[in-house]
């Protein structure tokens, strides 16, 4: 296990103080005291071991999402040509389905407004047929203007023009998650108690533990991140200190705990 540790370019090392009193240890620096004395920082070569300690906190506030969205403009068809569009799945997994393709044949009588009608009608039918994957998605046709775009989640998707509607201008508004609320909590809370995204990972471990995930709460949060590490005596099979790390989150209008944390947690 490598840790980094990156100082800012006007770091000073912790000189004084008890290497307990953490609030001498700024952010951007380390401080260094010997394990057989821990009643001041060290200023000179250790005459045994020694422990770091890092100022590692960070606060994070939210941050709203915003929800997937394409629009395209369909231009005049020619006869013969072929109008394709394809909807890309973004995040999935092997032998996920990711891509679903609507596309008509141009003729001299079809006009941009029923080229238009006939892709979004393709998708909507795919929509209203009960797919799941295509859940809270939502097709709106004015002329030859097509828009698609999620309703319900944050999840991220992309709007592919094919053949002979290569090189038309797709406008993305990709969706980005929002941060801090309380379904981003619920699945924190998830992964800290299962291990997901380490032995657990996509899926699998959703609902391994009863109760989870968990209810919270139905606001907004403010986030603490700590990291540190427990070291280990010499002699067992692994001696490295394994590096934990601590989440606290509290709700942003609960100012009293939240005004206490940040001052407390000032680095």
């Amino acid at each position: 296990m490598r840790q980094l540790f990156i100082c800012t370019s006007d770091a000073v090392l912790s000189a004084t103080g008890k290497p307990q009193d953490l609030t001498n240890v700024a952010a951007g620096t380390i401080g260094m005291w010997q394990n057989d004395d821990d009643s001041k920082w060290l200023a000179a070569a250790p005459a045994a071991d020694f422990r770091i300690a890092s100022a590692r906190v960070t606060i994070s506030t939210p941050q709203a999402g915003t929800m997937f969205k394409a629009e395209l403009t369909i231009p005049e068809p020619v006869a013969g040509k072929d109008y394709t569009l394809q909807l890309i799945k973004l995040g999935t997994e092997k032998h996920e389905r990711y891509s679903w393709t609507v596309t008509d044949n141009g003729s001299h009588k079809t006009t941009a407004a029923d080229m238009a009608k006939s892709l979004g009608d393709q998708f909507t039918n795919m929509i209203e047929a009960g797919n799941e994957q295509l859940d809270g998605l939502k097709v709106t046709v004015e002329e030859a203007k097509i828009t698609i775009e999620a309703k319900k989640n944050y999840q991220g998707w992309n709007l592919i023009a094919g053949d002979d509607l290569v090189g038309t201008e797709v406008t993305i508004t990709a969706a980005v998650a929002p941060t801090l609320d309380a379904a981003y909590v619920k699945n924190l809370a998830s992964f800290c108690s299962q291990n997901r995204g380490f032995s657990n990972v996509y899926c699998d471990g959703a609902s391994i533990y009863p109760g989870y995930p968990m209810e919270v709460e139905d606001k907004d949060y403010k986030m603490y991140s700590i990291q540190f590490k427990y070291p280990r005596k010499y002699g067992r099979t692994r001696d490295e200190a394994p590096i934990q790390e601590l989440a606290i989150v509290v709700p942003t209008d609960n100012t009293t705990l939240t005004g206490l944390l940040d001052t407390i947690l000032a680095f």
